[in-house]
């Protein structure tokens, strides 16, 4: 049960939930390239950009997911 907690804490965030949906459906954002896509990787600047948000927030949100 604990653990399902967690899971809903974490998403619990509104940007934490936009880059959780963006890891899963990464084709969804325009900023990320071809290759990315066929590499099936995501850089953390590619994020930064489709959220304008901070590297540093999208670190942290990527460390509680």
């Amino acid at each position: 049960m604990e653990e399902l907690l967690d899971a809903f804490a974490a998403l619990g965030n509104e940007n934490r939930l936009k880059i959780f949906k963006l890891l899963l459906e990464p084709s969804s954002c325009p900023h990320i390239s071809s290759e990315e896509l066929s590499e099936k990787k995501v850089c953390v600047c590619r994020i930064v950009e489709s959220l304008d948000i901070g590297e540093p927030t999208v670190s942290h949100h990527l460390a509680c997911l």
